[in-house]
C-alpha cells in the first residue's frame, strides 16, 4: 500500500467490543491524523485468562461494529487470532510490531493504549523495543487515574515510560468486563455494545436477555 505514512494499532481483547472502544478508534484517527488504523483482537493475550466468547465470534463483532463506522481507514486485522490458532503462539505486541512493520514499510507506527494498559507497559515483553520503535499514545478513559509513570530495570538503568501522545477525548466509562457481568445476569446491554456487533451477538444463541 502506498501513500502510507501513518499507522496506529489498536489492540485487544474486545470480549465483546464496546462504545467506548470504538470512540477510541475514531479519536485516534481524528487527533493523529492516521492514513490506517489497525484494530487487532488478541489471539493469546499473555495478559489474559482467556476469552469468554470465542475467537470467531469476537472478530465478528469487531468487524461488525467497525464496518458501521463506514472509514476505510480503520481495519480489523485477524492477524494475531491466526498466530494463537494456527502457530499457538501467545500475543506479543513487540511481534505485531514487526509484522506492521513488513504490512507497511517505513510508515510510522503509533500504539494506542487505554490508562489500564499503559499502567502494565513496563512488564510486556521487549517494552523497550515497542517504545523505540512505536510512538506511545495514551487515552485517558473516564474513572481511571491518569497514567502512573512506570520503570523496569534494564542491566541496572531505570527505564521511565511516557507517552508520545495524549488524547484529550474521554471516551464513555465502559468495559467488557461490565458487559460480561450483564450478560452473565440477563441485564441488558444495549448503549454499550455497537449495534452490528449486538445484532452478531444475538445471532449468536446466548441465554441471556440482550435487549429491554
Amino acid at each position: 500500500m502506498t501513500n502510507v505514512q501513518k499507522v496506529g494499532l489498536f489492540g485487544g481483547s474486545f470480549d465483546p467490543i464496546h462504545v467506548g472502544h470504538v470512540e477510541i478508534a475514531q479519536a485516534a484517527i481524528k487527533d493523529i491524523q492516521l492514513d490506517i488504523l489497525v484494530v487487532m483482537p488478541a489471539g493469546k493475550a499473555p495478559h489474559k485468562n482467556g476469552a469468554l466468547f470465542s475467537d470467531k465470534l469476537r472478530l465478528k463483532m469487531t468487524k461488525a461494529a467497525i464496518k458501521e463506522l463506514k472509514d476505510d481507514r480503520i481495519v480489523v486485522s485477524d492477524w494475531e487470532v491466526k498466530q494463537a490458532q494456527v502457530m499457538g503462539k501467545t500475543s506479543f505486541t513487540v511481534d505485531t510490531m514487526r509484522y506492521l512493520q513488513k504490512k507497511y514499510p517505513g510508515a510510522e507506527l503509533y500504539l494506542i493504549l487505554g490508562t489500564d494498559m499503559f499502567n502494565t507497559f513496563s512488564t510486556w515483553k521487549d517494552p523497550e523495543i515497542i517504545a523505540a520503535n512505536m510512538k506511545l499514545v495514551l487515552v485517558n478513559r473516564q474513572g481511571e487515574k491518569l497514567y502512573r509513570k512506570k520503570t523496569k530495570k534494564i542491566s541496572g538503568i531505570t527505564k521511565i515510560y511516557k507517552p508520545d501522545i495524549t488524547i484529550s477525548s474521554l471516551p464513555p466509562a465502559v468495559s467488557s468486563t461490565e458487559i460480561r457481568s450483564r450478560l452473565a445476569s440477563g441485564e441488558s446491554v444495549d448503549g454499550l455494545v455497537p449495534s452490528g456487533a449486538l445484532r452478531v451477538l444475538k445471532k449468536a444463541s446466548f441465554d441471556v436477555n440482550l435487549t429491554k
